[in-house]
């Protein structure tokens, strides 16, 4: 899938919209769409339909998702303007399967690496392996198809390498926190589409109410930063 399918005329299209909504004090927090005003997903899309990044703006729904579950978490100030910074920053064409990779990466590395629980890193770094593999396969293109399929399987097997992981963690009281933040991280592996905004949601919640609002903003600019680096 490309970017906007290719089309300047749509990636202007939705981000004229998103700036007039903003200008027109009409981009609010907690409701999809209702009375021409709503949330991040609503303004764009005009409807509660996160499917619709997909089949009108040519973005995949997981992106859709994690744009969603941000806006409603960030304060207000920056809020009104991320989601047309979202916007504007992917390239029109661009495909996003590596920025998935990318970002999932990114969170595992630097937003849920704090444990010491051996199981729980034994998680991480395994899913993060994976992710590595499926970005050196698309990158040297040197791989055959069956290869790439068998990389993509592993990755949506992780769930099952991680499921131990949880298991144990969950009977450890100081690891809990921590072992949320990987169950959710895991399901990355697998691209579910809401796998990229369920990771962010806990790797937020496995930090100190303090800093929380600083993991969000930390996870929303890496976040516009890969997408501005799409290779097209």
């Amino acid at each position: 899938m490309k970017a906007y399918f290719g089309k300047k005329t749509i990636k202007q299209k939705y981000l004229t919209r998103m700036i007039t909504h903003r200008k027109a004090d009409q981009l609010i927090h907690g409701t999809y769409w209702e009375n021409n005003k709503g949330c991040a997903i609503g303004c764009i899309t005009h409807s509660s339909c996160h499917s619709k990044f997909e089949t009108e703006l040519g973005l995949p729904i997981w992106l859709a998702h994690l744009v969603d579950w941000l806006f409603e978490n960030m304060p207000n100030g920056k809020a009104m303007t991320f989601p047309e910074r979202v916007l504007e920053a992917i390239p029109v064409g661009a495909p996003l399967e590596l920025t998935y990779s990318k970002f999932c990466i990114f969170l595992l590395k630097e937003i849920c690496k704090n444990t010491d629980h051996l199981l729980v890193k034994n998680a991480i770094d395994r899913i993060i392996e994976l992710h590595t593999k499926i970005l050196t396969f698309k990158k040297t293109n040197i791989v055959t198809t069956d290869e790439w399929s068998a990389a993509w399987s592993a990755a949506r097997s992780a769930r099952s390498v991680e499921s131990a992981a949880w298991s144990a963690a969950r009977s450890a009281g100081s690891a809990r926190s921590v072992a949320r933040s990987v169950e959710s991280a895991a399901w990355s592996a697998a691209r579910s589409a809401r796998s990229a905004a369920e990771s962010a949601r806990s790797a937020a919640r496995s930090v100190e109410s303090a800093a929380e609002s600083a993991a969000i903003e930390r996870i929303s600019e890496k976040l516009i930063e890969l997408l501005k680096d799409t290779e097209r």
